[in-house]
């Protein structure tokens, strides 16, 4: 039987700084390498929708997609069920996150396809709808000091307004709010103004939150 190979790095830097950040640079350096080589999660699927007998072939549903989408299936990687090598259409490429065990997959637009989970015991591919809701700051899009916002992407990466679709009124935490409350706190969108671009997307998009739906 074989031994299990020892992870040198990981020890080091458990001495370094302790074991909770040696794990995170650990899964940082599995998503690096995860990022660079030509492999995808064997398990894929959608992002949840009201659909029971879709929900029942979403594995299947959701490969048929990728190869739809131009993805070509090369066989299972040696070794490691839990993963298939791939070929990506051209422009196509995996993207690490500010959270080390999550990878976005996007197009050649720079639109968000999938999200690839990695943690140690499972991993998936999950296919995203097109349009979304994302909630944001002043920190990320300049609407004012202290503003926070809506705002419905096109599926892309934004920067700036990048792939914004529709805006909602910034709003202004009292005065007050910003003294008491953390920056956590502060940062958060209330809800309010989530229905408002939930309700855009429902007027102009009725399936929006359908992940095959109104991709070319």
């Amino acid at each position: 039987m074989d031994k299990p190979e020892i992870d040198l790095q990981f020890l080091a830097d458990a001495f370094e700084v302790g074991g909770p950040e040696a794990t995170l640079r650990k899964e940082a350096r599995h998503a690096e390498s995860f990022v660079k080589n030509e492999t995808l999660p064997a398990k894929m699927l959608l992002a949840p929708y009201k659909s029971q007998a879709r929900a029942r072939d979403e594995e299947r549903l959701a490969r048929e997609t990728l190869e739809k989408w131009g993805l070509k299936f090369l066989g299972a990687v040696e070794g490691d069920p839990s993963l298939v090598r791939v070929e990506l259409p051209a422009g196509w490429r995996k993207l690490p996150t500010y959270e080390t065990r999550l990878v976005m997959l996007v197009d050649d637009q720079s639109r968000e396809r999938a999200r690839i989970v990695l943690f140690s015991e499972h991993k998936a591919l999950i296919i995203q709808p097109r349009y979304g809701v994302k909630e944001m700051s002043h920190e990320e899009i300049l609407y004012g000091k202290g503003a926070i916002l809506a705002v419905v992407t096109d599926g892309r990466i934004v920067t700036g307004d990048d792939g914004v679709l529709f805006v909602t009124e910034p709003v202004q935490p009292a005065a007050q709010d910003n003294e008491r409350r953390s920056k956590l706190e502060r940062m958060k969108v209330p809800r309010e103004l989530v229905k408002q671009a939930e309700s855009w997307l429902d007027e102009h998009y009725p399936d929006w939150r359908d992940p095959l739906a109104y991709w070319d």
